[in-house]
């Protein structure tokens, strides 16, 4: 499977720094959601913090599913996932930290 990013670099960079902390393959990350592989826990959590950053910035829920390759509503419950991990879930937490460490942002998850 091939998987081609025509995105600005800035959301490659999250994708790709997103990947490294979660342990996880791009073309994983982005893959359609019939691949069941595309189902894991690291990559559906990689997924949600990726749609979590770019809503954050883009304030589009249409746009941020049209880069990540799902339906708005998809990402409107992963913003809200995010949420809730961010709360109970220390790994999550963690990662997604360690995360936003390598992508250089100060973002705190809620």
């Amino acid at each position: 499977m091939s998987v081609t990013i025509h995105k600005p670099a800035w959301k490659v960079r999250y994708a790709a720094q997103l990947c490294r902390a979660f342990g996880i393959d791009m073309k994983l990350l982005l893959a359609p959601h019939t691949v069941q592989s595309s189902k894991s826990w690291a990559v559906v959590s990689a997924r949600q913090c990726l749609c979590f950053l770019l809503y954050g910035d883009l304030r589009n829920f249409k746009a941020v599913a049209r880069i990540v390759g799902r339906n708005h509503a998809t990402v409107i419950h992963s913003v809200g996932k995010h949420d809730d991990y961010m709360n109970t879930d220390q790994e999550y937490k963690e990662r997604f930290h360690h995360a936003m460490r390598l992508i250089g942002k100060n973002k705190e998850g809620a």
